[in-house]
């Protein structure tokens, strides 16, 4: 195994990390891939913006190399691609230079037409805006503001490097934009429109995911994604907080889902979760309209939960495990990694309203508006986690039994299945 052939895996293994892949999976592609190619010994250890691996050869040479990942632009349409070619890989076993080919096909790749743009973000803001209570207008108002952040993304994207400002510059003109049009037309709820609008920023997600992450054992991954939730969500709580001070508002705002309808919750959050995976880049309408229908079912299992009287937390735990039988599911239906529906999926469950409250009640300094968010939010993010530990604990013990049944090999457990 010569040094060219690891740094080939570690560079699809760093395109991985960018695209939007767990540490872990990126962690379990490299090893499978090493061990592909004769590797007597591996060891591969990831975080968010560094891969090391070291790897003992055939020959009892040892190779250790380290990458340093500087970007990280969520591309689920390359990192589908990018999951083919690692199984191509431990399959085939292709030569270095055919390995080169292939992965060079995939980053040169186009990305998707602008116009997918445009209209994820206004599904986004829109649909979300009326999730969290706001009105028809006030979704339209939302739709259209997200046609103008999708506008300055164009812009932005190409001149901000530093996530905290894009962040803080993104917040400010969506609050702008969400209290101008209040001034105008005072009917109009503008902490729904705005809290709806950010969950395109928000960071909610790594949040709860760096709680797995720590619940898997990997500590310092699981930190870094907290605290990175954490910092875009205090920018995003500066830039509104700015835009308030330059444009009239009485205080800082809370929200509440539109507990009224069943229906336009469930619809409004199938529009924001698909509208959400068409910005992420991903291709083809039965894999969104998949996603769509797990977005769907989710909330809908959570409300039904809430429905026979289980309490938030519960709830969400029942709907995450849910969404994690879902995604497993549908990821093996599609050969596709299942971080694709659990994004989408459990997009409604996760607390980003209250990461962004957290955050705003400490810059409005309302120390009791900031630890009730804060309390909500740690329960809401243990209980999706939670959710998914327990769905992984009865697969993991599923296929035990099936293969004890069928009188195979149990399966490593330091190694996590592809999908």
């Amino acid at each position: 195994m010569k040094d060219i052939l690891i740094k080939s895996f570690i560079d699809i293994g760093e395109a991985m990390l960018e695209c939007g892949s767990e540490v872990y999976r990126t962690e379990d592609s490299i090893h499978r891939m090493c061990k592909a190619y004769g590797a007597v010994h591996c060891d591969v250890y990831a975080l968010t913006n560094i891969i090391q691996v070291t790897v003992q050869t055939p020959e009892d040479d040892i190779i250790t190399q380290i990458r340093y990942v500087r970007g990280n632009s969520t591309n689920f349409d390359r990192l589908i691609r990018l999951n083919s070619l690692c199984r191509f890989i431990t399959a085939e076993r292709p030569s270095q230079p055919e390995i080169s080919r292939r992965f060079q096909e995939i980053m040169n790749l186009p990305d998707p037409p602008r116009w997918r743009r445009f209209l994820a973000a206004a599904m986004i803001m829109g649909g979300f805006t009326v999730f969290f209570g706001g009105t028809l207008v006030d979704g339209a108002i939302g739709a259209a503001i997200g046609l103008l952040i999708a506008l300055l993304d164009i812009f932005l994207g190409k001149v901000e490097n530093n996530e905290f400002v894009y962040n803080f510059e993104m917040a400010f003109v969506i609050g702008a934009a969400a209290l101008g049009a209040w001034n105008v037309f005072p009917v109009l709820k503008p902490g729904m429109i705005i809290v709806g609008s950010i969950m395109l920023l928000i960071s909610a997600l790594g949040f709860t995911n760096g709680i797995r992450c720590i619940f898997r054992g990997n500590f310092m991954s699981g930190s870094v994604k907290m605290l990175h939730a954490l910092v875009g969500a205090f920018a995003i709580a500066s830039g509104i907080a700015v835009a308030m001070m330059l444009i009239s508002y009485p205080t800082h705002f809370s929200t509440h889902v539109n507990a009224n309808n069943a229906v336009y919750q469930l619809l409004s959050t199938t529009i924001g979760c698909m509208g959400l995976l068409i910005w992420q880049k991903l291709r083809g309408v039965r894999v969104i309209a998949c996603a769509g229908l797990g977005a769907f079912l989710a909330w809908g299992t959570e409300l039904i939960a809430m429905q026979y009287g289980a309490s938030a937390f519960y709830a969400t735990m029942i709907a995450s495990v849910f969404t994690a039988f879902f995604s497993d599911i549908m990821a093996r239906w599609n050969r596709m990694p299942a971080t694709i529906f659990l994004t989408s999926c459990m997009f409604a469950l996760i607390p980003g309203a209250n990461l962004y409250n957290f955050m705003n009640g400490i810059l409005v300094r309302d120390s009791a508006f900031a630890l009730s968010n804060c309390v909500t939010m740690l329960k809401i993010a243990l209980a999706i986690a939670l959710g998914f530990i327990v769905m992984n604990i009865i697969k993991k013990y599923v296929l035990m039994i099936q293969k004890l049944l069928r009188g195979e090999k149990i399966p490593d457990p330091k190694h996590t299945p592809w999908l």
